[in-house]
């Protein structure tokens, strides 16, 4: 920490003869954040000095004002804009973002444990937005972790996220190459790549957000040791444990749990390509569990009866379902969960061969149809490919339809999706 902020008592200490230090805010770490005021503008703003107790050569701090420049140019609704940025006394580089009131993700994991599952999945869709707007701008963060990130809560407890720390820091300690002599310190979030000294791509910031999806929705690191090397070459060599094993107390699905083990892949061409893949991946788990939750809420309502086991025969008759209002309410929330979502495979179902204006007879055909969709759906299903077994059940409900309200193919499909 610059010694002279050690010294000076709030508001009596200015930096670039501009920024009024108030209070700090995070002086833990080797790269103290300050709250301030900026005397032009009178806007509050939060100043870091980016390793306050290094010294750099003219390379290194010449990468770091490029680097800001260029980021200084962005604009994102996730991510805090960098204001200004330079060098203050002694040549300490420095950063200026606007400051944003809530509570960063060290913060909010130390208070609760983990997040909800849902909330989670609300805040890593956000941020893979802003990431694949990076990594579209040529830009990659390269040092993700959680105290770079301020959540906002609304009244109905609707998260809102925004890095508000632009991994600058990297530009002074890797070099051309990407190599780095971060290896130190806190090493949970870092890449295999970074811990063997090759360089780094947007699928590092893939890995290193998996890093924290796991965390966060766990409220355990999926590497972690008090020996800061061993925590290295976890990074290099071991396979996270499967999140739902970890916390079994917790409702975690497989789909997500396979999509973040995904994610800690040791060959960055195993893992998601790019953010807007894991985007893609994270939006189908939100859609998913909207689908289920809404089956859920309506079952909730009504007394009739549950869904049948997987095994019928067609001899067995339909089902007794009471009143019709099951089946009314929960087909058109099925459908319609993903018709709201933008869902693309919802989209080239409805326009496929499958259906047709009105509803169809029912058929030997359609009823062939009906269980190859279902077949190929569990063998799918049993080979780990959720997305396309979830695609052939959902072709089998469209059909099922056609069979009536009352037809055991209508219920064991949604029984299926259910599963999936």
């Amino acid at each position: 920490m610059d010694s002279a902020l050690k010294e000076d008592k709030p508001g009596e200490r200015f930096v670039a003869e501009r920024y009024q230090i108030l209070s700090a805010l995070d002086t833990n770490g080797e790269s103290p954040v300050y709250r301030a005021k900026d005397s032009v503008s009178g806007r509050i703003v939060a100043v870091k000095f980016l390793q306050a107790n290094r010294q750099y050569d003219a390379l290194a701090l010449g990468r770091f004002m490029q680097a800001a420049e260029k980021i200084s140019r962005l604009s994102h609704s996730h991510m805090a804009p960098l204001l200004d940025f330079g060098l203050a006394e002694e040549s300490k580089p420095f950063t200026v973002v606007e400051y944003v009131e809530g509570r960063n993700l060290v913060d909010v994991l130390n208070r609760t444990g983990r997040l909800r599952f849902k909330q989670g999945v609300d805040i890593f869709i956000q941020l893979t937005d802003l990431l694949d707007f990076l990594h579209d701008s040529e830009v990659t963060h390269g040092n993700l972790r959680p105290g770079y990130f301020t959540i906002v809560w609304d009244r109905d407890e609707n998260p809102t996220v925004k890095l508000t720390d632009h991994g600058l820091e990297k530009a002074l300690v890797f070099d051309t190459t990407g190599r780095s002599d971060r290896l130190r310190g806190n090493n949970l979030y870092l890449t295999p790549e970074e811990c063997k000294g090759t360089a780094l791509d947007a699928r590092s910031d893939v890995y290193s957000l998996g890093c924290l999806m796991y965390e966060a929705l766990t409220g355990i690191p999926p590497f972690a040791s008090k020996l800061s090397h061993e925590v290295v070459q976890m990074h290099i060599n071991d396979e996270p444990r499967p999140m739902r094993e970890v916390r079994s107390d917790l409702r975690l699905t497989l789909q997500i749990d396979l999509l973040v083990q995904r994610t800690l892949r040791k060959n960055p061409g195993q893992r998601q390509q790019s953010m807007r893949e894991l985007k893609d991946d994270l939006l189908h788990v939100k859609q998913r569990l909207a689908m289920v939750q809404a089956v859920d809420q309506t079952s909730s309502h009504s007394h009739l009866i549950a869904f049948p086991s997987t095994s019928w025969s067609a001899a067995a008759g339909p089902s007794k379902l009471g009143s019709g209002l099951r089946m009314k309410i929960i087909l058109p929330i099925v459908l319609g969960v993903f018709v709201v979502a933008g869902s693309a495979l919802v989209g080239s179902i409805l326009s496929a061969k499958y259906v047709g204006e009105g509803k169809t007879s029912k058929t030997s055909s359609d009823d062939y149809l009906w269980q190859q969709c279902d077949r190929l759906g569990q063998n799918y299903l049993l080979q780990g490919e959720l997305s396309r077994a979830e695609a052939e059940y959902l072709k089998a409900l469209v059909i099922a339809e056609r069979f009536g309200e009352h037809d055991k193919r209508m219920l064991l499909t949604l029984r299926r999706i259910q599963d999936v």
